[in-house]
Formats: C-alpha cells, structure tokens, sequence
C-alpha cells in the first residue's frame, strides 16, 4: 500500500470510528478520502500529526474567512444550521479547489495541538488524589506543576476555573466559566481540596501564543463543529489567559527532563502532567520520559499525572509516584471532559 492509499484509509477509518460525535465529519473525512489532491496535500504535513484531524481543521479554519461558501452553513461552530444533506458533495467540491493552496500551507506547518478546556474537569481530580498523596507522604499539599504538550497552556489555568460534576460545584465562586461534567459514580465527588501549585510551567515544542489571532483561530478550527459548548469554553478560557497569560517555553519536553525539573526551588515536589500528548510518542520516547522523572526523584518527590486515550471512547485518568514507578489508575473519561467515571479506589483512599 502507497502512501496515499494509507492516508486515504486513515480518513476513513477516522469517519467510520472514530468522530461518533460528528456526523460532518462522519461524511467530510470519506469524501477527502477520495481526492486524490487532497491526499497529496497530507503528505507533506508535519510528522506525528493525524492526517484528518489537520485536514479537516484546515478546512474550517479557511472557512473563518469565507462567510460567502456554502460549506460553512453545515459548520455550527461558525453559526451554521443545516444537518448533513445530499448536497453536502456538492458544497465541499465547490470550496476546497479555490482554497488548495491555502489548505497546502495550513497542512505543512500547523499541529493538531488543541487546548481542550474542559479536559481540566478531568485533570482537577488527579490533583485532589495529589493533595492527598503529599498529605500521607507528611508534606504540605503544594507542588510544582509542568504541563508537557501545553500548547497554548490554557488548562494551566485550571485554579480559576471553576467546576460542577454533576449536582456538585467547586472552585472560585467569581470563576469567569465553569466546566460541567457529568459524574458517574452513586458517590459523590471527593471534597478534598486540590493541591496548590508552587510554580507552574509549560513546555511545548511550538507553543501559540493567546495574543496570536492567527495561531489562536487555528486551535479554534481544531474543534469539531457540532462542538458547540467546547467553543465557547475555548472562547471564554482564552480571553481568561489573555488577562493571564499561561507560562509556556518553547521547548521539546523530553530535552529539558530531567534538568529542567532539578532546577525547581526548594526541592519541592513536582507533578508532570500530560494530556493526550504521550499517545503520539513512539515507545522510545515513552521510555525516557519514564527515564527522565525517574532519573529527578532522586531529588524530589515527582508524580506523573496522565490523561489519554486508550484506544477506546474513554480515557484514563492515571498518577504515577516516582521513585518507584507505581501507577494508579483514578477514574475513565470522555476525551473532552464530558463525563467523568471514578473508580472505587479513588473516592475512598486516593
């Protein structure tokens, strides 16, 4: 199989199983699948990036700047109404030949690097598990958070937002949104407070900056235009980090591990977090982070918080204490925070 053949088959497989809560997508991603122009535009983006999810983001964020196409009356997250029809063929052919070269140069250099607000709900919990955690090891519950894959480090904000899981709110009562999720245990969400963090950091190898429109409407694009809540709440993070910006270097993460975690003051203990990041790493890659934090324990307590994908609908939420390397799995979830199932562990002992 060539090439173009396994891209064409990827955007398939991604419009059969992939995109169950799309149905544009559903439909856009086997029609790509058969233009052969567009197949050989995907093969010159950027290594590691899935090859629909770039295509179809670099077709909405073109049409951002065509309120004249057809196509963006199919696009909800642009304003438009229309269900996929039998005329949706015809709108898609009649849009992207204009915009080939457009689409060309958003496919060679963008990364399909979303900041999912309301992964945060998610991620929230790993951090009262934390709290908990350092409270048994007899420390005060404060660490140093570094964010890996943080694009524009939008859930780095996580303390100002506020949270509802199911009946059950928490956090800053001025919160400037409120991420709702929806919680799947008869137990009710654990009231301990989350840790405070005593410095926070994001590494990313091409972190966009808030102050950036362009790079700021591209992540726009890169949620799925049914998604209409997940737009706002990106709108309104972003005009929250704005106001306060994130701190993120431009960095590969796994150059500045374990260095980078050894200069932290105070000898404090440090938490990594990642959220469907490691999913693109190769096996190599994935042994050295473990390496690399491994390696730092030696100095500080260090813990591995991972939110990704396991292949299924769901992602694991799961801690990792260093030294040592053991890993519990806290709770299952929807890959954009929608819905939260905790396992039994974590509402009793953390």
């Amino acid at each position: 199989m060539d090439e173009t053949s396994r891209i064409a088959a990827r955007l398939r497989q991604f419009g059969e199983t992939e995109a169950p809560t799309s149905p544009l997508y559903q439909r856009l991603a086997p029609l790509a699948a058969d233009r052969p122009s567009l197949l050989r535009l995907l093969q010159d983006r950027l290594p590691g990036q899935p090859p629909a999810n770039v295509l179809l983001a670099a077709v909405q964020r073109r049409l951002m700047d065509r309120p004249d196409a057809a196509l963006r009356a199919y696009y909800p997250t642009l304003g438009g109404s229309l269900a996929p029809d039998a005329a949706l063929e015809a709108a898609f052919d009649a849009f992207w030949p204009a915009e080939h070269a457009a689409l060309a140069e958003l496919i060679r250099t963008r990364r399909s690097a979303t900041n999912e607000v309301r992964r945060a709900a998610v991620l929230r919990l790993g951090y009262v598990v934390l709290a908990r955690r350092l409270v048994a090891m007899g420390l005060p519950p404060s660490a140093h958070l570094v964010e890996i894959g943080a694009s524009a480090g939008l859930t780095l904000l996580w303390d100002r937002f506020a949270y509802r899981y199911g009946e059950t709110t928490f956090g800053p009562p001025d919160a400037a949104l409120t991420l709702v999720s929806a919680w799947r245990s008869p137990d009710p969400p654990p009231a301990t407070a989350p840790f405070t963090p005593a410095g926070r950091i994001g590494l990313d190898l091409a972190p966009p900056s808030v102050h950036d429109p362009d790079a700021m409407a591209w992540l726009r694009a890169l949620i799925w235009p049914e998604h209409v809540e997940r737009a706002r709440l990106f709108d309104q993070a972003l005009a929250l980090a704005r106001r306060h910006p994130p701190p993120v270097e431009a960095v590969d993460a796994l150059a500045w591990l374990p260095a980078g975690l050894d200069t932290l003051p105070e000898r404090l203990p440090a938490v990594v977090v990642h959220a469907f990041t490691v999913n693109q790493f190769s096996t190599s890659m994935r042994h050295q982070l473990d390496q690399a934090l491994a390696e730092a324990a030696a100095l500080r307590p260090v813990f591995r918080l991972g939110y990704e994908w396991t292949g299924t609908p769901a992602a694991a939420l799961t801690l990792t204490t260093y030294p040592g390397g053991r890993t519990t799995t806290l709770a299952t979830a929807d890959a954009h925070g929608a819905w939260i199932e905790p396992r039994e562990r974590f509402m009793a002992e953390g």
